[in-house]
Parts: structure tokens; C-alpha cells; sequence
């Protein structure tokens, strides 16, 4: 699996749910075995979710709209630290919308 198809990883329990465009996909490992070996475009938003930074449609208060139609929740304490995450911003671009 290509790590570009990758929209994000979802932790499920014991497990990890991939989820691209064209489905899901469940695999063993967690998400702290599975993050060293993804490139530096994911970005760990949630304990429980690893997004790819090209996959983000849109940036909100406290959630991130994915291009799969996911909304990923972002807990408050780490919202800043993603607003402020190069690799999400993009001045010209609706995903810069925090509000």
C-alpha cells in the first residue's frame, strides 16, 4: 500500500483501520508501531488517528475534514500545534479555515 492512497489510520483497539479512497482495510499493530515507518506527511492529530496532510480538505475548530468525507476530531489541547502545522497550511486554501 502506497503511503500517498493513504487518507488515514484509525486505532481500533489492538488494531489499525486504513482507509483510503477506495475502502478500509484492517490491520495488526498499533498506531505507535505503525507511525515510524509512514513518511512525514502524517501527522498524529488524535491518540487515536494518523491523517495524511495531502488528504485534508478542510482545518476547523477542534476537526480536520477529510477528502474521503471523514471528519477526524482534533481534542482541543492539540488544536494549535495542528493549526500550525506546515504541512496544513496553505493560505489560498479553504482547508486553512479555522474558525
Amino acid at each position: 500500500l502506497e503511503p500517498d492512497r493513504i487518507i488515514c489510520i484509525q486505532a481500533s483497539g489492538k488494531r489499525s483501520i486504513v482507509h483510503t479512497a477506495e475502502g478500509s482495510l484492517e490491520l495488526e499493530g498499533l498506531l505507535r508501531d505503525i507511525e515510524p515507518q509512514l513518511p512525514g506527511v502524517f501527522l498524529r492529530v488524535h491518540r487515536s488517528y494518523l491523517v495524511n496532510a495531502a488528504h485534508v480538505l478542510r482545518l476547523r475548530r477542534f476537526a480536520l475534514e477529510l477528502s474521503n468525507g471523514m471528519e477526524v476530531p482534533i481534542p482541543e489541547r492539540r488544536f494549535t500545534a495542528v493549526q500550525r502545522e506546515p504541512s496544513l497550511r496553505l493560505a489560498d486554501s479553504p482547508r486553512a479555515e479555522a474558525s
